[in-house]
Formats: C-alpha cells, structure tokens, sequence
C-alpha cells in the first residue's frame, strides 16, 4: 500500500471510531429535543395565558380609574365639591399605571424570545418569574392607587369607603 491509500484508511478508521463514539451522544441527544419542545409549548401556553390575565386586570382597572375621573367631573366637581389632593392621586395613578404598562410589555417581549434552542432556557423562564411578579406587585400598587382616588371622591361626596 502506498502513502496515500495508509493515510485514507487511517483517516476513515478515525471517523469510523469517532462515528461510533458519537452515536451514543446523539442517541442521548435526541430524546431531549421532543422532551423540550414539549416543555417549550407548555411554558409558552402559560406565559401567554399569564400576560393575557395581566392585561385583563389593566382594562378592569383602566375601565374603574376613567369612570372615576367621569363621576368626579360630571357630579362632584359640578357640585362644587372638590378633592383637595385631587391632582396628586391622578399623577400616583397614572405613574403607578405607566409602571404596569412597562413592565408588563416587558414581560411579553421575554415570553416571545424564549426557545429551548437559546442558551439557558431555564435562565428565560427565571426572568419572566421574576417579571411577572413585579408585574403583579405593580398591578397591586395600581389598584391601591384606584381605591384611593375613589376612597377621596367618595369622601368629598359624604360616603365612607375603607
């Protein structure tokens, strides 16, 4: 045999070697893709479902902040009455609001990239956690905000709201 022919068998000994090393790896390999493509369905199930509740929270409460301003505007306020602090609730509701928005557009962008193909998938679903649970403390901080500016409006019209 001359050089060349040694060179080609010894080159396709390695790959043979290398192809049946490989091949285990590759057997263990592919159980995980159906595995996480299942996971990946299920999770983005979830997630989108969770921004879906989120968002239905913002309108109700979004739907309760304007028919205040409008009970304020069209009754009390043609009564006279008047809020004194009317003009700082409405600036910590709509900051409180603003907040909500963007950590919640937040939340929908990290729930759109994740993907059992990116690095750490784990590490995607830790942080849509983490933001969704500051979405819901922000959606919290805007209720509380809501039922003050009603508690005020309610007060200057004779009622008590706690």
């Amino acid at each position: 045999m001359n050089t060349i022919n040694k060179i080609i068998v010894l080159i396709a000994a390695v790959l043979l070697v290398a192809s049946v090393h490989a091949e285990p790896a590759l057997a263990a390999a592919q159980p995980v893709a159906p595995v996480c493509q299942s996971r990946e369905q299920v999770i983005k199930k979830r997630s989108k479902k969770l921004i879906g509740l989120a968002s239905n929270a913002m309108e109700v409460f979004d739907r309760v902040a304007n028919r205040t301003g409008n009970i304020y505007a069209s009754r009390v306020a043609r009564q006279g009455k008047t809020v004194p602090n009317y003009q700082a609730l409405v600036t910590q509701l709509n900051g409180n609001k603003a907040a909500t928005v963007s950590l919640l557009n937040q939340a929908k962008v990290t729930a759109a990239k994740f993907s059992c193909a990116a690095g750490n998938p784990q590490a995607s679903v830790t942080q849509f956690h983490d933001e969704m649970g500051a979405v819901k403390n922000a959606l919290q901080n805007y209720r509380v905000s809501i039922h003050n500016l009603i508690a005020a409006v309610a007060k200057v019209n004779g009622e008590n709201i706690q």
